[in-house]
């Protein structure tokens, strides 16, 4: 009750929303958390993995609907390298300067610095950021 009266002075009856695409790139993840159904390990005739060229399609035919933002999360994949991920997120900034790339959980930001670029996490999300990472999940 107090948070919604701070809100409504501070903002009024103002509300926004984004419009966004949802990716998941792959459903691939080295991890067997009890609560997710939706992992699968590479083998698993369910898994998948997407080609950063058919991500570049998705998003192109999304921003002509008018997306500000893609929101990508992709799980702890086991083979993924370095360069697809920068590849990634400089194609998806060279479709659109402005577009908002929101990727990757908590855990998923700890898998690529310790797993993947081998580097402290503060250095590899700055790395990210450069290459046109707007925000996490």
């Amino acid at each position: 009750m107090m948070a919604n009266f701070v809100r409504e002075r501070k903002n009024g009856n103002y509300a926004s929303y984004i419009h966004n695409r949802y990716i998941n790139y792959s459903n691939i993840c080295v991890l067997s958390c009890q609560f997710c159904a939706f992992a699968a390990r590479k083998r698993d005739p369910h898994a998948f993995e997407y080609a950063i060229e058919e991500i570049i399609r998705v998003v192109k035919e999304a921003l002509p609907l008018g997306i500000t933002e893609v929101h990508m999360v992709g799980g702890l994949h086991p083979t993924l390298k370095k360069d697809w991920y920068l590849d990634l997120l400089r194609e998806l900034r060279a479709l659109d300067p402005d577009l908002h790339i929101k990727a990757f959980t908590a855990i998923e930001v700890r898998h690529l610095a310790q797993r993947i670029f081998r580097l402290p996490i503060r250095e590899m999300l700055e790395l990210l950021r450069e290459h046109g990472l707007g925000s996490i999940t």
